[in-house]
């Protein structure tokens, strides 16, 4: 077995695991790991996360088994033919396998974890178990075991370095791994899509009941608890707590909320199945557990945040003002309001992780409102710094939400607490789903046409978290198409046909209007050219430079329609410029000629989208469809200054990766921010000299 460290927050302590059967051939358990050493140590392209390893381990241990049982022991032999013929096993077997029985669960969530066990199901039926793939054939497995085919294609220079024998032949024939998967079977399970409102809005009304006077309660309760627990010099467990906790069982009465006429949770002590009490510690422990976990939902719900993101939260509160230490107020440019912002950690879509702020919410200018977001940030330092407190620290910070481990009580101890973790957070708020909300009254159909029997039979335990992204996105489109640029900034996309492909949905209007942004956009671009021209880097493209001529004799005669005739020119050439705060990029121009697209081998004159898992600043600037102007240079200035403040906090650790990775995005950005000065210096140059009267 093999443990490979996880660098970000978040991650579980154990890793990413890869296992070493014995039931394969001992020489191809030897070149695969030669495979996966290389592949992170020397990447032919780049490096793959330990964790997207860790979900390709079923098709590692597929291949390796199929290998073994049809005796290719040398990869040079495993060749387009061999892989037709693998090909063809799976299908048939996959045929064998009934879809209502192997539901298809998908690979990993919204920050990419999931082991190799939560993305494929052991099939009962011993008819559809073969000698190689033990019945696990779902889409997502079978995909894995093309992609560890094309991963050992592109590490065939450096695996030979190692003496592996390795063919220049492309064993999947130039095709990409998702279109040989494609030919074994089709996807079990679409993409989440965003929460009908007939399940949103009935666990967004719940959530933020309870942050309201029964987290105040939960304070008071805990508290109160702690208090007791402090006089006597006890350990918090169901003994004491129960004994101890008596005088405080009859003073306490819960909150009656407004338009209720009970309070809104039953007299303590609760009564067990028995008709026996339930000890005050377990009823307290499962009552911060729910305030808890009710924040973290209102998180997802509210701010568009991935669970990632809001695990990486820091605690602590700021000294100069009653706030935490993880949210800046800041004043709005019409110093009308105050904003607040989570200062958090991106892990994904990020080589190393870094730092970046989202928006929470406003209130009006000197207003003692909290935004709901702030409020549940807020809960979460006061309702678990006494928890907190158990906690190991080995890099000097604390996080903001606290995990409780062993028995039903309340933590006494370092070993019942934890860090939180990606998968343990998404858990718990899942948990909570069923306790919010009264599935059985749901109807079968929503009216937007979704079918909620699933979710009415798993009671919401099949709801992800990336889910709640999504909604967000889509009541944020719904509610006015032209907060599109601005959703695409909060979710720190690079592009707007991100935010369009991935949040937008199906909503028909939106998607016009996605559409006629681009369009207004390129014709905003282009028309700036015209009468600067030349102040650019990067290549536009000959579909371009013959638009701007267009532009140039349109406006030359003054043609009163300038703007309809050329948005009828653009939609007939189908030249949409994508809008990001780095550059442009033209790859509906020039479709084959995008670097993104090269890295993910799928270039297609059809492909008229960047590839969003290669697609980075770093590879945009190297990239023939990239373009970039003077409206760009502030992002260029700030991103130098940002890595080459964090390669020097980086200077000193012990492996000097991230240093080198820091440095790297440091120099080209620099080189860059030379390119359009020195561009820009030209052009004031070549503008004084055409106004001086020689």
């Amino acid at each position: 077995m093999w443990r490979l460290d996880m660098t970000y927050v978040g991650a579980p302590s154990h890793g990413a695991t890869l296992p070493w059967p014995t039931d394969i051939d001992p020489e191809l358990v030897e070149l695969f790991k030669k495979v996966v050493w290389s592949s992170l140590v020397q990447p032919a392209e780049r490096a793959p996360a330990t964790r997207t390893l860790a979900n390709q381990s079923s098709g590692m241990l597929i291949l390796g088994r199929y290998m073994t049982e049809f005796e290719y022991y040398d990869l040079i032999d495993f060749d387009v033919t061999a892989v037709r013929f693998l090909q063809r096993n799976l299908r048939d077997l996959a045929s064998r396998i009934d879809e209502a029985e192997y539901m298809d669960q998908g690979g990993a969530d919204d920050d990419g974890i999931a082991a190799a066990d939560r993305s494929t199901h052991q099939h009962q039926d011993p008819s559809a178990t073969d000698h190689y793939t033990r019945g696990r054939l779902s889409f997502t497995v079978v995909d894995t075991v093309f992609n560890f085919i094309a991963l050992i294609y592109r590490q065939r220079r450096v695996l030979r370095l190692l003496g592996v024998h390795v063919g220049d032949e492309d064993p999947l024939d130039g095709q990409t791994a998702r279109s040989w998967t494609l030919g074994v079977r089709a996807p079990g399970v679409p993409a989440k899509s965003p929460l009908p409102d007939e399940i949103a809005l009935p666990l967004m009304i719940a959530a933020d009941r309870l942050l309201g006077a029964p987290a105040d309660d939960v304070l008071k309760l805990q508290k109160a608890a702690l208090r007791a627990l402090a006089r006597r010099e006890v350990a918090p467990t169901r003994k004491t707590l129960r004994m101890g906790g008596t005088d405080l069982l009859d003073a306490w009465r819960f909150a009656i909320l407004n338009g209720e006429t009970t309070p809104w949770h039953p007299t303590l002590p609760i009564h067990d199945e028995d008709g026996g009490p339930l000890p005050l510690a377990e009823t307290l422990r499962d009552l911060i557990e729910t305030i808890r976990d009710a924040c973290v939902l209102t998180l997802l719900q509210l701010t568009g945040m991935r669970i990632g993101e809001i695990v990486a939260l820091r605690a602590g509160w700021q000294p100069e003002a009653p706030l935490p230490s993880c949210i800046v107020k800041r004043r709005s440019a019409s110093n009308d309001r105050d904003l607040f912002y989570a200062e958090s950690i991106v892990n994904k879509g990020r080589d190393v992780p870094e730092r970046e702020t989202w928006l929470l919410g406003c209130c009006a200018a000197g207003s003692k409102a909290i935004p709901t977001p702030v409020r549940a940030i807020m809960l979460l330092e006061d309702l678990l710094a006494p928890w907190r407190a158990l906690l190991t620290v080995t890099d000097g910070s604390l996080p903001l939400i606290v995990s409780f481990y062993g028995a039903k009580t309340l933590p006494s101890q370092s070993s019942h607490v934890s860090h939180p973790t990606v998968i343990s957070t998404s858990r718990n708020v899942r948990l909570l789903y069923s306790r919010l909300l009264e599935w059985q009254d749901l109807p079968d159909i929503a009216e937007n046409g979704d079918e909620l029997i699933e979710y009415k039979s798993r009671r919401g335990m099949n709801i992800s978290c990336s889910q709640w992204r999504k909604t967000f996105a889509a009541n944020i489109a719904r509610t006015d198409t032209r907060l599109l640029n601005a959703l695409r900034r909060h979710f720190k996309h690079m592009h707007l046909a991100t935010t369009e492909g991935d949040y937008v949905g199906r909503d028909v209007r939106v998607l016009e209007d996605v559409d006629e942004a681009q369009l207004q956009q390129t014709m905003t671009f282009l028309r700036a050219q015209t009468r600067r021209p030349g102040r650019t880097i990067g290549r536009t493209g000959s579909i371009v430079q013959r638009n701007l001529k267009r532009i140039r004799l349109l406006e030359e005669a003054g043609h009163p329609q300038l703007g309809k005739d050329m948005m009828e020119v653009l939609v007939a050439t189908d030249v949409r410029l994508l809008h990001a705060d780095h550059g442009i990029c033209a790859i509906t121009v020039s479709p084959t000629k995008a670097r993104c697209h090269e890295l993910a081998r799928s270039v297609s004159f059809l492909n008229d989208r960047p590839s969003f898992s290669y697609q980075r600043p770093e590879i945009c600037a190297g990239c023939r469809c990239f373009v970039a102007d003077q409206s760009h240079l502030p992002y260029w200035r700030t991103r130098f200054l940002q890595n080459n403040a964090a390669k020097r906090a980086h200077h000193r650790s012990p492996d000097g990766g991230p240093a080198k990775v820091f440095e790297m995005k440091a120099r080209q950005a620099w080189r860059v921010l030379r390119s359009l000065r020195s561009r820009q210096a030209r052009d004031v140059q070549s503008g004084q000299s055409a106004k001086s009267p020689e």
